[in-house]
């Protein structure tokens, strides 16, 4: 389907577009399909629908920046699998192949400010299984940005409870990521940091003092 004049008009003068009319005249500009290609102009277009978490439109501008610029792309395909859109997840494990563990830290870092997520559910109840599920989601990506400084935690404290399901977990990213060669630089520090961060959960936040009950 062609793009209208006036909705190409429209953005090429920063005037206003529905968010329906915005996706499709960033699909076309991303694509060249229906409007001359015009990656820069189209992720412009796409910006105040990424800013506001839209999945498609955050996975359509990764495809747009290919993989030229890997750690950018990488950073909105995190919200793409995270919002669930269709080829979000493939697209965000193809760019993380690319990136070394601090690219993708920092990524993921960038990420998790901008999409919150009540980590403390679980923890405030000592409800293992939730701990874990949560731990599950953010190795996965899907549901919540991926964050693996995060799951690592999670799983651990749940683990550090008897699920054993949550130690696989805990060992499953630690044996991942300690694998990437030289990619995994900076991986060891954010291991200790998300361990100490557990290990004041437990103590400190009161997990231990709940379970034990």
């Amino acid at each position: 389907a062609l793009v209208n004049r006036a909705l190409l008009d429209a953005a090429l003068s920063g005037g206003a577009l529905s968010d329906e009319d915005r996706l499709a005249v960033g699909a076309a500009l991303a694509t060249g399909l229906g409007a001359p290609r015009a990656p820069d102009l189209a992720r412009d277009v796409l910006g105040p629908l990424i800013d506001a978490g839209n999945p498609e439109a955050a996975l359509i501008a990764s495809q747009s920046l290919g993989y030229d610029a890997a750690d950018e792309a990488y950073a909105l395909a995190l919200i793409a699998a995270a919002g669930e859109a269709d080829g979000g997840l493939t697209r965000l494990n193809r760019l993380e192949a690319e990136l070394d563990f601090g690219a993708i830290s920092d990524a993921q870092t960038a990420v998790a400010g901008e999409w919150p997520v009540d980590e403390g559910a679980g923890i405030a109840r000592g409800d293992l299984a939730a701990i874990r599920d949560l731990a599950n989601r953010f190795e996965r990506g899907v549901g919540v940005p991926r964050n693996y400084a995060a799951a690592y935690r999670l799983a651990a404290l749940a683990a550090a409870g008897g699920d054993r399901s949550a130690a696989a977990l805990r060992d499953r990213i630690d044996a991942r990521l300690s694998r990437r060669g030289a990619g995994s630089e900076g991986w060891a520090e954010a291991r200790s940091e998300a361990s100490a961060s557990a290990l004041s959960i437990w103590l400190d936040g009161g997990l231990l003092d709940r379970l034990a009950k």
